[in-house]
C-alpha cells in the first residue's frame, strides 16, 4: 500500500481513512491508517466525515458514493 505512505509522508495528509473487512483492520492500523472503517459493520457513506480525496480500488460500482464523500 504505497499510496498510504505517499499520502502520509510526502503529501503530509493529516488524516487517512480506509475501509476493510473485520479481519484486515489491524493491518490497516499497522500501515498507519488513522481511521480504519469496517465496511461489514458500518456504512461509510453515512459517516459524518468528508474527505479531500477518495482513492477507489474497487471501481465504478462505488463511484457515486465516492463523489458523495468529497
Amino acid at each position: 500500500m504505497f499510496w498510504l505512505q505517499l499520502a502520509k509522508h510526502v503529501y503530509k495528509a493529516s488524516v487517512i481513512a480506509a475501509t476493510a473487512s473485520t479481519g484486515k483492520l489491524e493491518v490497516l492500523r499497522e500501515l498507519g491508517v488513522d481511521l480504519a472503517i469496517d465496511y461489514t459493520k458500518h456504512n461509510f457513506e453515512e459517516l459524518p466525515e468528508k474527505y479531500d480525496l477518495v482513492y477507489d480500488t474497487v471501481g465504478e460500482t462505488f463511484e457515486p458514493m465516492n463523489l458523495y464523500l468529497v
